[in-house]
């Protein structure tokens, strides 16, 4: 074994160079990062840093959300903070602000990047200040963070997927929460078979969804169908999906039914389409496990699906940045 002596570090510039110097090329497309715990704005990506005894980094006590920036616009700004608040909720988390001056600081903080896409992060933690099982109360704390990229507007042809092992507890269902072990186990199962991220299974063999996404099939019969969301989290992208395959009268045409049901993976060998929805975004699934689905190419569905929600997402509930709460250009803004 090589032995490497530990280095103390004599003062905090010797600390500093040492951080500056650890920066690596992703590292770089973190633009800035907001920490409530020093009460601004970062944007030396070496210095984006977390406390170690905060319960968001030791025990996972923490929730998030996660939405895009594009052209200058926010999207669904307000369904992410309102399902942020939820599973706050369920995690016995207090946010330090309440739900309206979240809204205001984010896009303060949005508004402070000058590019025109980026994703945008939010952290809700229990906060610091011990290790032990239970945080400090009334000490939670926020960050928030933006990373340099332009949504992926490229459609998936297809992919190939596989059924992996873990499940989650019934708690972590319905709350997300930045303890993503399970679903990091999953895609790294997933991925050493040659498939995309994993489609959670349990015990039964009934699909539950996609690490970051949830699932859905397009059954023999015709039927759109949707694990129930007392087993799964309540993604924005598929309920905006089953509501335009339900309402819209160009998805009405596409299939027979949309509606929640328990979904065996033997169902979704012999359905006509299986797909990934999350993140805007619809994902063929044409290989489950090695078998073919449907034709084995992406089915009209999916299809369909990927051309609204891209139009949804340009055309659908955003929030200007470079329009001030006046009206004026937030670009004269000083």
């Amino acid at each position: 074994m090589i032995k490497k002596a530990m280095k103390v570090f004599a003062n905090d510039t010797e600390i500093l160079s040492a951080l500056n110097a650890s920066v690596n090329r992703d590292n770089k497309k973190y633009l800035a990062m907001y920490s409530s715990q020093v009460g601004g704005i970062i944007t030396n990506p070496a210095l984006m840093n977390i406390p170690l005894d905060d319960h968001m980094v030791h025990r996972g006590h923490g929730v998030f959300e996660s939405c895009y920036v594009h052209n200058r616009k926010i999207f669904n700004l307000h369904k992410h903070i309102l399902r942020l608040f939820r599973s706050a909720n369920y995690a016995k988390i207090t946010p330090p602000v309440d739900e309206t001056d979240l809204e205001k600081m984010l896009i303060d903080f949005a508004k402070f990047i000058k590019v025109p896409d980026f994703g945008l992060k939010v952290y809700l933690s229990s906060g610091g200040g011990n290790f032990g099982i239970t945080p400090v109360p009334n000490n939670s704390q926020l960050y928030f963070v933006a990373i340099d990229g332009a949504y992926e507007t490229k459609r998936e042809i297809g992919i190939k997927e596989y059924v992996v092992d873990p499940v989650k507890s019934d708690i972590l269902v319905n709350l997300k929460s930045t303890n993503y072990l399970l679903n990091a186990l999953a895609a790294m199962q997933s991925s050493e078979q040659g498939g995309y991220m994993g489609i959670q299974a349990d015990r039964e063999g009934y699909l539950l969804e996609a690490p970051v996404a949830n699932i859905a099939i397009v059954s023999a019969e015709g039927e759109f169908l949707v694990p129930p969301f007392t087993k799964t989290l309540a993604g924005t992208t598929v309920i905006k999906a089953m509501k335009y395959l339900c309402e819209e009268e160009e998805g009405k045409k596409l299939v027979s039914t949309v509606h929640h049901a328990n979904i065996h993976r033997d169902d979704a060998y012999n359905a006509k389409e299986v797909m990934i929805i999350g993140g805007d975004k619809c994902v063929p699934v044409t290989h489950l496990d090695n078998v073919q689905i449907g034709t084995g190419e992406r089915g009209i569905v999916a299809t369909a699906l990927q051309k609204f929600l891209y139009r949804d997402f340009v055309q659908g509930d955003t929030t200007d940045l470079d329009v001030d709460d006046e009206g004026e250009d937030a670009n004269e803004i000083q």
